[in-house]
């Protein structure tokens, strides 16, 4: 199979010394369970966002990057890869043939979850879905690891009102009652409660989820439940609680990425 090219990655690459005082060095790897919230609900998003055209509408022969998440060799951590190549269509089968391959092709299936596909395979084109993976990621500029300071910042909820806004985002993955995983799952959070007989907090919100067999709604979650999967998004504005609540209607996952897309400046 032809190369793809790494558009988004959940691995830390980091370069450390073989020896104290020694020129040589080693990389060394590791899984971020921020960075692997991230991939996943950039996947989500993409897919949701995207206007790729059905793959029965593509016609033989045509240049396309294909956007897929797939996953990494090292540890099985998800990535967001791009392919190029063409589109070969055969009676019941849509097949793709990277840029440059002799072969007849691969089923596009096999190439992982498709995300989007970008008509061409120039420069240009590769350009044009780094371009969509970066609209999404900037919605996490700010994310930070899980760790269990993350919630202090957050008002008990003795000394918040009802009405007190939300001023955290969650980026996780929940598991559907089909044992389904729901990828970019949001927690909008208003406040906590400290619970001396538990391993942490409850957090009080909002779930909100993108299609999938679980239902947006207002709850709560225990910290010492929440994946180490998860990215903390501190909410550059603080959502009014009215806003969130309403937030919690079916179909508004969207809608809820656009409260916490970052401000622009001139």
């Amino acid at each position: 199979m032809a190369p793809s090219t790494l558009l988004l990655d959940s691995l830390i690459h980091s370069t450390e010394p073989s020896e104290p005082h020694q020129l040589s060095t080693f990389t060394r790897v590791k899984p971020s369970g921020r960075l692997i919230a991230i991939v996943d609900a950039t996947s989500t998003i993409l897919g949701l966002r995207s206007t790729r055209a059905d793959l029965l509408d593509l016609a033989d022969g045509q240049h396309v990057t294909v956007v897929t998440r797939n996953l990494a060799p090292v540890f099985s951590t998800p990535q967001i890869h791009a392919w190029q190549g063409r589109i070969v269509q055969q009676p019941g089968l849509t097949a793709f043939k990277p840029k440059g391959a002799r072969t007849r092709g691969y089923d596009l299936a096999r190439l992982g979850d498709v995300l989007d596909i970008v008509p061409g395979f120039g420069p240009e084109d590769l350009d044009e879905a780094r371009k969509r993976i970066e609209a999404v990621t900037a919605l996490f500029a700010q994310a930070t690891d899980l760790t269990p300071d993350s919630f202090t910042a957050l008002p008990t909820a003795s000394n918040a009102t009802f009405e007190a806004p939300c001023t955290m985002a969650l980026v996780t993955t929940l598991v559907g009652p089909d044992q389904s995983r729901v990828n970019g799952a949001l927690w909008l959070l208003r406040d906590r409660i400290p619970d001396p007989d538990m391993p942490g907090d409850t957090l009080n919100g909002v779930l909100i989820v993108p299609p999938s067999t679980l239902t947006s709604e207002h709850g709560s979650v225990y910290t010492s439940r929440l994946p180490q999967t998860t990215a903390v998004l501190p909410l550059t504005t603080p959502i009014p609680w009215p806003t969130a609540s309403d937030l919690a209607a079916p179909g508004t996952y969207l809608t809820t990425l656009n409260h916490l897309t970052p401000p622009t400046t001139a």
